[in-house]
């Protein structure tokens, strides 16, 4: 079995594992990690592939992506060319691993490096990027893995999915696929099967043969939830 293309949610804390009960799934965004409404935050490529001339078709799909969160929600992304050190969001390429973001307001506890790395493919590379793109600035609002969200428990078979990983310790598997968070942590929608927060979770993953194909773009739901979860300013009344 192959690995399957599960990105790495960093900076969060581990949270409590749990057995399967509920058929409800929804949309979540960390409450700790929330960014101010209405914020801008400056975004930069960094790193030698990021910024070689060759890859100025994957950083103009980039930018494509990001704004197309801010169609929805009330946060914007400036990108910068000077000082990309100073970004809030840094972006590096690469051509190895899964792809991975800082969670939320995480993104300002890096204080060097990238906070953000996104996977260039040989083949199909537009369409995997499109889909590593818009699930890595979900995390960037504060987004978490529909999985892991506390209104669903799946029964995972855990042996199976360390197989899928074999690049990754049982603490980074526990982490980003079986732990789930409790729900006071997280500001949720209704269930989503299309979010693009939703990964692949292949049937022999789980004893109770749940499973969901990988999404490639922002769901009605999507819009809906981080429209909700950013709300636009209200216009003044006279």
């Amino acid at each position: 079995m192959g690995r399957a293309p599960i990105c790495e949610q960093l900076g969060l804390d581990s949270v409590d594992d749990g057995a399967e009960s509920s058929n409800v799934q929804a949309l979540g965004l960390r409450k700790n990690l929330k960014w101010k409404n209405g914020s801008t935050l400056t975004v930069a490529f960094v790193g030698t592939l990021a910024t070689s001339r060759k890859m100025s078709w994957a950083r103009k799909l980039v930018r494509k992506y990001a704004h197309t969160w801010s169609k929805y929600a009330n946060i914007r992304f400036t990108f910068r060319v000077k000082r990309p050190q100073n970004a809030t969001i840094r972006i590096c390429f690469t051509r190895e691993g899964n792809s991975s973001s800082q969670v939320g307001t995480n993104c300002r506890k890096v204080r060097q490096g990238p906070t953000m790395r996104i996977r260039i493919r040989s083949t199909s590379k537009r369409y995997f990027l499109r889909q590593s793109a818009l699930h890595e600035f979900g995390h960037v609002l504060g987004l978490i893995h529909e999985h892991q969200h506390p209104g669903r428990r799946i029964e995972w078979n855990k042996k199976a999915v360390q197989r899928a990983y074999p690049h990754w310790s049982k603490k980074k598997v526990r982490k980003n696929i079986f732990d789930h968070y409790e729900p006071g942590e997280v500001d949720a929608s209704d269930f989503d099967a299309n979010s693009i927060m939703m990964y692949e979770i292949r049937s022999e993953w789980t004893h109770g043969k749940f499973s969901t194909k990988r999404k490639s773009h922002l769901s009605p739901g999507d819009k809906s939830a981080i429209r909700e979860m950013y709300p636009p300013k209200k216009k003044a009344t006279i």
